[in-house]
């Protein structure tokens, strides 16, 4: 960093996030805070190898004493960065990875920004950014206590299951997004049981690095299920306060006489209106309508 003040760093590879004068996005997507001075910024800069260089470069190309701003481009190779590009193009429509060998479809986008690829070497290529992204998640939360955060669903014969964790540092860390296939002469249960979920947590948890005495408590809805999960594994359980409440009230409902009859005119009056056709309709026509219901 000789002879490169970090104001000048600053000027180069870092842009104001929505005109704030504390906050910084440098080139690489990262957000950092810097309320005074920019020396926060310059050691950021430590993280990209041969920004040095590249700041050199720009600097001889300057015009009139302006040096543009640096791209991500800059830092690396045709091949890195056409790699890139085809994983945010595919992610960001949700196309199938097959589409880089549909040679009509590669005509349509820029030549520029992506080189030809079939689709073993992308999933190839991906399979390795993964298992980098896994290498630096596992750095992040190496030794540290955090929390266990975990959702499900179900969509025809297939259970989902996205695995997060939460720390004050780091706020929340994607490790997983599994799936528990359920063949048809096989109980939905068996699968989807908190055996299956703590086998999971398990090998996401090897995978990572993580020790379970480091897990402080599991956070997710209130099912018997996820309940099961933290008994067995002997972990403080905090179910989610919305589904908590969202219980609270369905219990409240169902079983208050005075709240259960008005909960069935509220029903009974939402199918009378559905009958009536909108277009040409006054809204006198529609009050006139419940009012008419309601003195039955």
């Amino acid at each position: 960093m000789v002879g490169i003040s970090p104001k000048d760093i600053a000027k180069v590879f870092f842009t104001k996030v929505n005109g704030e004068d504390s906050k910084f996005k440098c080139f690489c997507e990262s957000i950092l805070s810097s309320s005074k001075g920019y020396s926060n910024l310059a050691s950021h800069m430590k993280t990209h190898v041969g920004w040095e260089e590249v700041y050199s470069s720009l600097a001889k190309e300057a015009i009139g004493g302006r040096i543009k701003q640096a791209t991500m481009d800059m830092f690396t190779d045709r091949r890195s960065l056409s790699t890139r590009n085809w994983i945010d193009h595919i992610v960001t429509f949700n196309l199938p990875l097959t589409i880089c060998d549909n040679k009509e479809y590669y005509r349509s986008l820029n030549p520029l920004n992506f080189d030809p690829i079939c689709f073993t070497t992308l999933k190839n290529r991906m399979d390795l950014v993964t298992r980098e992204i896994e290498k630096e998640i596992s750095k992040k939360l190496q030794n540290k206590k955090l929390g266990l955060v975990f959702d499900g669903w179900s969509e025809d014969a297939i259970h989902f299951v996205g695995l997060f964790a939460v720390t004050k540092e780091d706020g929340f860390v994607l490790l997983a997004f599994s799936q528990f296939e359920l063949p048809e002469d096989i109980e939905k249960d068996a699968h989807i049981g908190a055996d299956a979920h703590i086998k999971m947590f398990d090998d996401n948890l090897a995978r990572y690095g993580i020790l379970v005495r480091n897990v402080l408590f599991f956070l997710s809805d209130n099912t018997n299920c996820n309940k099961a999960v933290a008994k067995k594994v002997g972990i403080p359980f905090i179910g989610c306060a919305a589904h908590r409440l969202a219980l609270a009230i369905k219990d409240l409902y169902l079983n208050n006489a005075v709240f259960k009859n008005l909960l069935m005119k509220v029903n009974g009056l939402m199918k009378k209106l559905k009958t009536i056709k909108r277009s040409g309709t006054s809204f006198g026509f529609i009050c006139s309508k419940i009012l008419t219901y309601y003195k039955k």
